[in-house]
């Protein structure tokens, strides 16, 4: 079956796709959108959020399902071309049978089709209904458990982030994390949390005694504080020795042609927006720096080297993408001009000689050049425009987002049959209310609500409303949300998350050591895997060497002074003192907002002397 890449005119006309393309393009380049069509250059402070916040779970899995595609993807139109030369040389078309010995079953195509990202996020070419052999249909159902295995790892890592999401979510329906109320809970929570079971621990040691206490609770606080990271660790080791044996199963195998169908159509798909987006900024250098820069990406780690970039530091695919297309000249002609331009400039010379080094570099060179067509597609393939077509979920997110949700709206239910007598007796409306409250769509009702520009004089005091809008707002109050925030996301993105930071860096570790000495791209799945075990075990040492000779072993037993250790080993201690300053820095700000006013400046405007472009 020869690879089919036909014009979408369709695509083109998505207004709402292309302008979250832009937006996605926008972000990378370290810009983001204004209005109408203006974009301009991010703040320090969006941009350090940015990085704080980054490659977090369920963004790490996306990651993975995407890039899995687009690497096979790549290799398609490599091995594409190197079957449309032959026939060229020829003089006639390949046999089918020619074709997918080229193509298809080829080396480069099934080893991308292989990889374990791909393996665990893309189950439709695992389903031996399309053609899947029963091997590889096993291996994806190994990797399921892999998968699981995270999703274990992922809850035993922040077991107060979870406690706290779970008990929000079952009181507020998945509050704004920007919101006044949101910081309130936090504070109330924390506060229970890390002072409350503090607390508690030691007034229990001290009624029950000592030699009992420990079949209650254990006999430290630090073995406690050890135990989630650790456990977080093996969870992450089991995982990625499944995710091993996951690619110890997988093999190579005659395509099957639903298989092949599936494949060119998401590459079809991509090719036809990829085409329209070249359009839109062909013939205008600021845009083509923009994309350029946004292929680059903004961490030391670029995606595209010095050696593939021109004077300009314009990317040589980009460039060669956007010299093979004519405005003059039909979609169809195009797409056939950037399916060329594309598989010429993912050809590397095999080396004449067969030695083992020679076949080193030749399979670099090939993952490299694989690497800019990744970042090229990855501006109009990503999870910030569109919706991943595989459920990336773990079990800690089917906890936080889908039972405790429906655990809270049943209790609502039942509270507004229980309050009707009430209403009737008093006259009042609550029955109703907790009834609306508990209906599935509020939630998406409420953001709606705090979205939409008609109701922005009644949201323009709200906490939620305040954070996504400063510049709504006079210098004082907008200097006092920035400070609020800036207290959320240290808490919640450094105290909360140090499980999380130190698993990043050995993610990071992990992931430049694989592609800095292997072959293939990186596996983000099996990365994060081996980050989540190292970092985990990392936390654990930490909490059990470093902490005490800091603070002192006897602050960390909970001994018999009834009154709480604050130990820096107590991560729900630090966030409820952190939330003291958030809660009350943000109700200063929402005074400030009535003192000084609302500007009522509900379309956004650029700053004076702001930089920025139009697209």
């Amino acid at each position: 079956m020869a690879l089919e890449i036909v014009a979408l005119p369709s695509l083109c006309t998505n207004a709402a796709l292309d302008q979250k393309v832009k937006c996605n393009i926008a972000r990378k380049s370290g810009h983001k959108y204004v209005s109408g069509n203006t974009f301009k250059e991010r703040t320090f402070f969006n941009k350090l959020k940015d990085a704080i916040g980054a490659s977090r779970g369920v963004s790490v899995m996306a990651k993975a399902h995407f890039e899995s595609r687009q690497y096979v993807q790549a290799a398609l139109l490599r091995k594409d071309e190197i079957a449309t030369r032959k026939s060229e040389e020829r003089g006639k078309a390949l046999t089918d049978e020619e074709y997918d010995k080229i193509v298809w079953d080829s080396g480069g195509v099934q080893t991308r089709t292989n990889r374990e990202d791909h393996v665990r996020y893309n189950p439709a070419y695992f389903d031996q209904a399309k053609g899947a052999s029963k091997r590889n249909a096993k291996a994806h159902k190994v990797s399921s458990y892999a998968h699981g295995f995270h999703g274990l790892c992922e809850m035993m890592a922040a077991p107060t982030g979870m406690t706290t999401t779970l008990a929000r979510n079952l009181v507020t329906q998945s509050t704004d994390d920007k919101s006044t109320k949101n910081k309130a809970f936090m504070f109330g929570l924390l506060a229970f949390i890390g002072v409350g079971t503090g607390m508690g621990v030691s007034y229990a040691k001290n009624r029950i005694g000592e030699d009992k206490l420990p079949s209650l609770f254990g006999q430290s606080l630090l073995g406690a504080i050890i135990a989630f990271p650790a456990a977080s660790s093996l969870m992450g080791l089991i995982g990625t020795i499944i995710g091993v044996r996951s690619q110890r199963i997988v093999e190579r195998q005659h395509m099957g042609n639903g298989q092949k169908k599936d494949l060119q159509t998401d590459l079809s798909t991509n090719m036809n927006q990829l085409l329209h987006h070249l359009k839109s900024m062909h013939g205008k250098p600021e845009l083509v720096q923009i994309t350029a820069k946004a292929m680059q990406g903004l961490h030391i780690f670029g995606k595209v080297g010095a050696a593939h970039l021109d004077s300009d530091k314009v990317p040589v695919l980009l460039n060669q993408a956007l010299a093979a297309i004519d405005l003059s000249k039909s979609d169809a002609e195009n797409m056939l001009a950037l399916r060329r331009a594309v598989g010429s400039y993912l050809q590397v010379d095999k080396p004449v000689n067969g030695s083992k080094w020679a076949k080193y570099c030749y399979a670099k060179a090939v993952t490299t050049k694989e690497s800019h067509f990744v970042a090229l597609l990855s501006l109009i393939d990503h999870s910030e425009t569109k919706k991943p077509s595989t459920d990336l979920t773990d079990a800690r997110k089917i906890l936080e987002n889908r039972w405790v949700p429906k655990v809270q709206r049943a209790t609502l239910r039942g509270f507004s049959h229980a309050v009707k007598p009430v209403d009737i007796m008093l006259g009042t409306s609550m029955s109703g209310t907790l009834n609306k409250w508990g209906t599935k769509g509020y939630a998406e009702k409420h953001s709606a609500k705090m979205a939409d520009p008609s109701r922005a004089a009644q949201n323009c005091f709200k906490g939620e409303y305040m954070v996504k809008n400063m510049h709504q707002y006079h210098g004082f109050t907008r200097g006092l949300i920035l400070i609020a925030e800036g207290l959320r996301i240290f808490n919640m993105n450094i105290i909360l998350a140090s499980n999380a930071n130190l698993s990043r860096i050995a993610n990071n570790l992990a992931s430049n050591g694989q592609r800095t000495l292997g072959t293939g791209p990186a596996s983000r799945s099996m990365c994060h895997s081996v980050g989540r075990c190292l970092g985990g075990a990392l936390l654990a040492i930490i909490f059990g060497t470093v902490v005490p000779i800091f603070s002192g072993p006897e602050n960390l037993d909970i001994g018999t002074n009834p009154s709480p250790q604050y130990s820096i080993a107590n991560i729900g201690i630090l966030m409820f003192l952190f939330s003291i300053p958030t809660l009350m820095v943000m109700g200063a700000a929402q005074g400030a907002a009535h003192l000084q006013g609302w500007k009522g400046n509900v379309v956004k405007e650029l700053p004076p002397n702001a930089k920025h472009y139009n697209w």
